[in-house]
Order: C-alpha cells, then sequence, then structure tokens
C-alpha cells in the first residue's frame, strides 16, 4: 500500500461496511515504523510519501542527515552526548560512562537491547560522605555511597538531570557489589557477589582466585573499586606463590642470571600464605610500573583494609598490598597447611 492509509467505518447495520483512503503525500500526518536500534522501515512508513520535515524522530531524538550539498549525510541519531549509528546499532564514539560497564563493548548502544533498555539524558544518583552529608561528585575519596534523588522536570515534562548526579554508581560492601542504575528515569539497585563477578581481565581474575579465600573478596573488591570509581586498571602481576616458586625468584640476580627482584626466599613471603597481591595500572595500553598514581592506588587499597607496602619505610613496596590477619610470618609458617598449601587461619 506504500503511500496509502486505510480506514474502515461501519455507519450502521443497514449500510455496508466502507473503505476511505487516504494518501500521506497530501496529509500532515506523519507515520513510522522502526527496525530495533531506529533505522525507518521505509516501505510501511510515511518516508514513503516524500520528503519529511519532522527530524525528531527515533526516541524522540533528532535525525541527522542531508547534511552534504548533494543531499547526502551520515544518517545518525542525536542522543546528546554521542551519536547513534541506526544501522550498526552503534555509538560512533565510546561512551563516556564506558568505564562502569567493563563487560560490555564502549561503543554498545542501550545495552545491546534497545527493546528493553533506553538511554536516558540525565543523571540520578548523588554521592553522600560517611555523615551522610553530600559530597561533589568529584571528592571520589570521601565518597561513602549514594542516594536517589529523581530528575527535576521543564517546562515541557521532560526529565531534566539535577546536579552533581550520576547515572550509574556502585558500593561496595564486604561480600559483594552493589551496581545503582536508573533504567527508565527509576532507581534500581542489584547485588552481586565478588565471586560471580569479573575484574575484566583473565589473568588477574586468575590469580585472585589462588588467594586465601579469606581474602579474596577483599582483594576483589580493591580491584573493582580501583576501576569503576577512579578509572583505575589495575592489574593483579603477582599472587599466591609456593614456598619453590619463591626460592626460583629469589635465586634471581644471585645464582641465576637477572636482576634482583626480591629479598624474601620460601617461606618468607607474604605471597608464600596467599595473603598478599601486587598490583600494576594499565596505563596507555600497557603495564605502568612507574605511574604517579600509586599513591592514590594506595589509600584506595587502605579504604578496603588493606595494608600498603608504600607506608613501609625498608623496603618500599608500592605495587604490594596484603592483609595478614594480624599474624606474623614466624606465626603462618607455623600453621597447619591445607592441600592448597594455604595456612588454615583460626
Amino acid at each position: 500500500m506504500g503511500c496509502l492509509k486505510l480506514s474502515y467505518h461501519e455507519k450502521n447495520a443497514e449500510n455496508p461496511l466502507r473503505v476511505a483512503y487516504k494518501n500521506f503525500a497530501n496529509s500532515s500526518e506523519k507515520r513510522f515504523k522502526y527496525y530495533p536500534f531506529g533505522l525507518v522501515m521505509n516501505g510501511i512508513s510515511s518516508k514513503s510519501a516524500g520528503s519529511l520535515t519532522n527530524k525528531i524522530l527515533y526516541n524522540s531524538k533528532e535525525l541527522q542527515n542531508k547534511e552534504f550539498t548533494d543531499g547526502s549525510g551520515l544518517e545518525l541519531y542525536d542522543f546528546g552526548a554521542r551519536m547513534q549509528d541506526p544501522q550498526l546499532g552503534r555509538w560512533w564514539v565510546i561512551d563516556p560512562l564506558t568505564h562502569e560497564t567493563p563487560f560490555e563493548s564502549p561503543y554498545s548502544a542501550m545495552g545491546n537491547n534497545p527493546i528493553l533498555n533506553i538511554d536516558p539524558d540525565g543523571q540520578s544518583w548523588e554521592p553522600v560522605g560517611k555523615d551522610g552529608k553530600v559530597v561533589q561528585l568529584s571528592d571520589k575519596e570521601n565518597i561513602n555511597g549514594y542516594r536517589w534523588v529523581g530528575y527535576d522536570k521543564d517546562k515541557d515534562g521532560n526529565m531534566v538531570a539535577r546536579a552533581n548526579t550520576v547515572e550509574t554508581a556502585y558500593t561496595f560492601g564486604e561480600k559483594g557489589m552493589t551496581t545503582l542504575s536508573s533504567e527508565g528515569f527509576k532507581e534500581h539497585t542489584n547485588w552481586q557477589a565478588y565471586s560471580d563477578i569479573s575484574t575484566g581481565d583473565k589473568a588477574t581474575d586468575k590469580k585472585l582466585a589462588t588467594l586465601h579465600p579469606d581474602i579474596q573478596d577483599q582483594m576483589k573488591s580493591f580491584i573493582l573499586k580501583s576501576k569503576l570509581r577512579f578509572d583505575i586498571d589495575l592489574r593483579v602481576t603477582d599472587g599466591f606463590r609456593t614456598y619453590a616458586e619463591q626460592d626460583n625468584i629469589y635465586a634471581q640476580g644471585r645464582t641465576k642470571p637477572g636482576n634482583i627482584v626480591t629479598y624474601a626466599s620460601g617461606g618468607k613471603s607474604n605471597h608464600n600464605f596467599g595473603l598478599a597481591v601486587d598490583v600494576v595500572p594499565f596505563e596507555n595500553g600497557k603495564l605502568n610500573w612507574d605511574t604517579k598514581n600509586y599513591p592514590l592506588i594506595g589509600r584506595i587499597g587502605e579504604s578496603r583494609g588493606l595494608e600498603w607496602g608504600g607506608r613501609w619505610k625498608r623496603p618500599v613496596d608500592r605495587p604490594h598490598f596484603q592483609n595478614l590477619f594480624g599474624k606474623t610470618l614466624q606465626q603462618l609458617r607455623a600453621l597447619s597447611k591445607d592441600a592448597n598449601g594455604l595456612p588454615i587461619l583460626k
């Protein structure tokens, strides 16, 4: 039918059914049918009638098209913060909040499910400190949690973000992390156990899994908080080491080629008990041992209850974080060990 609209009318029981035809080409009424990400279905939309002037279309976003002198264009939707390609179903630039969803492509639009999700313009969660008072988003180290404040509305009834709010936020508990979001302009919370969450790096996940069970959640919360709140992508380079592995690296620079990398032989390193990790940030496509962020990383680790080697006087060990549960190395060596060689803490 293309450009025709059919209306069916039954005047009364005595008269037959009448069919009225409406030609879109001579009407101001416009109808649109979309594929999931906003590409217009030409054959069953009023676009088949000819040129259109209305550009506020899919998701009430403006279609950017016919920008060029020859009448062609990029055919993108303007979502405010970035442009979306309805043919690819992707953003053309990295989502500015991509660090909050490390499990998705930074170009993924609406969680890759536009049927269930939208991309709201605005935020919803306001940060608060330990005393429950509002803190600024930029004051990340003093953020203790978030509270839902909702949205304001403009004169046309559109949702408008409030100042000093975020659309997605995270809080870090002892056993799990809570994701705070705002799908459909409403507050949503989702708690997940740390054991069910990936750090986004397989090697780091593998090393964390070798640690003592009593410290795995604490260490993972440190890695996740660094990434999701501070945008610091930490990688665990060392976790649990057996005595034999410790003796092997101790020999480096002594009886084996290479530089000295440790002053602890087997049984004299906190790594030998699964209670310590070494971390380094992944910056500009590589591990950066000389990063200027170690003071901040140290404070993040301490906020999760870890001891930071950067505060030691001798030797200073900035990548090192541990929790010995009040035990000395001598006491840890004396404890019974499980099948994996880890101490049985009492």
